[in-house]
């Protein structure tokens, strides 16, 4: 999945992009096709996969910040995405024009129900340190990092300036993906209407509000959006 997350980066002329990886296998596969990819070796973190909703997932969940804190604090803007995104049009000119008007500093995936840090653009501003740091200060092994960061944001809304992509240009699996594969939540049952009867262009799709990785390529496969 990781692959053909990277494929359909560079099919759109993403080539600046790494991979952050805990396992041998990941590391060696990616260098062998001369992706860039880090080896993180966290004490914890060396299966290849953990069960959604354990300990050891939601422990997982928060490695991502201590990486995109590193980058932030090199200056660097961070796009996030999980490894069960596809790219389906070049993001970049997204990217530079919510930079050139300096309105946000966190842009997050709409899940409907909450923010998404499955695909989450952070700006190096002064604000986005202080959020990440605030968001590794509070972590818990007894919930996910998603749970955490909409949690911080209900409480402190001010903390960041932050905004939703619209959902219609970065659907969710709820969204995009049929009732064989998302059972669709009642409250969202007239939005999912919407987005199907609504004209609209896609740039990058998210194949969650489902578990487990065999489901996920399957519904990746059956859509056209498998790329590998």
């Amino acid at each position: 999945m990781a692959k053909n997350h990277i494929k359909s980066l560079r099919e759109h002329g993403i080539t600046n992009h790494c991979s952050f990886v805990t396992d041998e296998e990941s590391f060696n596969e990616f260098t062998k096709l001369e992706y860039p990819v880090y080896h993180i070796r966290k004490s914890g973190t060396k299966q290849e996969n953990f069960d959604f909703g354990t300990m050891d997932f939601n422990n997982m969940s928060f490695l991502r910040y201590y990486i995109i804190d590193t980058l932030l604090q090199k200056g660097m803007d961070v796009w996030y995405l999980d490894v069960d995104t596809v790219v389906l049009k070049n993001i970049t000119p997204i990217y530079l024009d919510l930079k050139q008007n300096h309105k946000y500093d966190i842009c997050f995936q709409d899940d409907m129900n909450m923010l998404c840090t499955g695909c989450m653009l952070l700006f190096a501003t002064d604000n986005t340190k202080h959020f990440v740091k605030t968001v590794i200060y509070n972590k818990t092994d007894q919930t996910n990092d998603q749970i955490l960061v909409n949690a911080i944001l209900k409480k402190k809304p001010d903390i960041i300036s932050h905004v939703a992509f619209p959902h219609f240009m970065f659907p969710n699996g709820v969204m995009f993906f049929g009732n064989d594969f998302v059972n669709v939540p009642g409250f969202l049952e007239e939005v999912k209407k919407e987005y199907i009867n609504t004209p609209k262009d896609t740039y990058l799709v998210h194949a969650n509000w489902m578990v487990g990785d065999e489901t996920k390529t399957k519904a990746l496969k059956q859509y056209g959006l498998w790329k590998i």
